[in-house]
């Protein structure tokens, strides 16, 4: 953590650091230790030694957390799959609880908190499931024909002014050979988020890189749409490579005030 810390010293001053810390119910079901069918199995006739594993990784989060917090991070940053593999029961006993222990805990410590699901979430957002997760930013409202956020203005309501969301534009659009249809997309994202805090941009880590071209009509967009409150300048709009692909985040920062909410 200290030397990523000594390579963040030298970056802009507007630039964030984040460490990433799943939520343990999570982490231990999902792909990186076994198969989603096995976790379930488990869950289901183990349930007593499941949830000692989660509380074990939920130790060993807290130690990362500290970490974090004295290594100069600014989030915690972790990834949830929505209601395409996991159920509505699933996130309100395991998920739902940890999570907010485990950003309770960070935001103890002055850190901020960032819940990606590229997945089904719109049950989810409809539950309340992030509201009682206490996170300060959610991505990534993936909309159909991919995800089911349908009706982002419905979803941002829900959500209320206490959530940071971001994205919106599915990947897939970033490689459409009709520019237009990114315009189009964008334009809708930033009507459909007026009056919210919100940052624009692709709805995961994507490779190949994309087409400059569509990168650019999203920039523009965002140009065009910009008032004096939401201006494109240094600091407001970054436009940085990020694991070889090029993200866009529109009206970055997380602390609050007309300047940082789409007019």
């Amino acid at each position: 953590m200290s030397k990523h810390c000594r390579e963040a010293a030298n970056w802009p001053a507007h630039a964030l650091l984040y460490a990433v810390v799943d939520v343990p119910a999570f982490e231990v079901t999902s792909r990186l230790y076994m198969g989603p069918a096995t976790a379930f199995y488990l869950l289901a006739d183990e349930t007593a030694a499941m949830e000692r594993v989660f509380d074990a990784v939920a130790q060993g989060k807290a130690v990362l957390v500290e970490c974090a917090a004295d290594g100069g991070a600014d989030f915690i940053f972790g990834a949830i799959n929505g209601l395409e593999i996991y159920s509505p029961a699933i996130y309100e006993r395991y998920f739902v609880p940890r999570a907010r222990a485990l950003h309770e805990a960070a935001h103890s410590r002055g850190l901020r908190t960032w819940v990606h699901t590229c997945g089904r979430m719109g049950r989810l957002i409809e539950m309340g499931v992030y509201d009682r997760m206490d996170i300060d930013a959610l991505e990534s409202l993936s909309h159909p024909s991919l995800k089911d956020v349908a009706d982002l203005a419905s979803s941002r309501r829900r959500l209320g002014g206490g959530i940071v969301t971001r994205v919106a534009v599915n990947v897939s659009l970033f490689y459409d050979s009709d520019v237009d249809n990114i315009r189009e997309r964008t334009r809708t994202v930033l009507e459909e988020a007026r009056g919210y805090h919100h940052m624009i941009g692709d709805t995961n880590v994507s490779f190949p890189p994309y087409p400059r071209e569509n990168i650019l009509a999203l920039a523009d967009e965002v140009h065009r749409s910009a008032s004096p409150a939401c201006a494109w300048r240094p600091g407001r709009c970054l436009r940085r490579p990020t694991e070889a692909v090029l993200k866009l985040q529109c009206c970055l920062p997380l602390t609050g005030g007309a300047s940082t909410t789409l007019p």
